[in-house]
């Protein structure tokens, strides 16, 4: 068995420090922003895919130029899983298949009812108060 030697850090220094405090501040505001944008249900046809936001976000000047892309990226990417963490918190998607083959009979209402429970797209479209498109195979 091997044994891992835990040694003592030393303090960062000043400039370390305000370094990665900085970078640690704006990923925090790119990714409220981020996460304030995706608040609207007509735009949760964007978590269905996952680089979907990430592509929208950069097309419409939301990510910010003074910090590493590949950091705003993760913001990103972050911002989508914490939007799509809070929507199935909202409803229990466990075992969300076999409910609705157990409720419904038809081969095509279980495909839809099912396409308009599991896709963020729908979701958002019912919670905005439309109604889920057919077109959803």
């Amino acid at each position: 068995m091997k044994r891992t030697v835990r040694l003592a850090t030393l303090p960062l220094n000043k400039g370390k420090y305000d370094e990665l405090y900085s970078v640690v501040g704006h990923y925090t505001n790119a990714k409220r922003v981020f996460v304030a944008h995706l608040r609207q249900a007509s735009l949760w046809g964007l978590l269905d895919r996952s680089k979907s936001f990430r592509d929208y976000a950069k097309t419409h000047g939301l990510y910010p130029t003074s910090i590493n892309v590949h950091l705003i990226d993760q913001a990103a990417f972050d911002a989508v899983d914490t939007c799509i963490r809070h929507i199935e918190s909202c409803f229990a998607r466990a075992n969300i298949k076999a409910k609705t083959w157990r409720r419904f009979t038809d081969e095509n209402e279980r495909h839809y009812a099912y396409a308009c429970l599991a896709r963020y797209s729908a979701i958002g479209q019912i919670m905005g108060g439309g109604v889920c498109q057919r077109s959803l195979r």
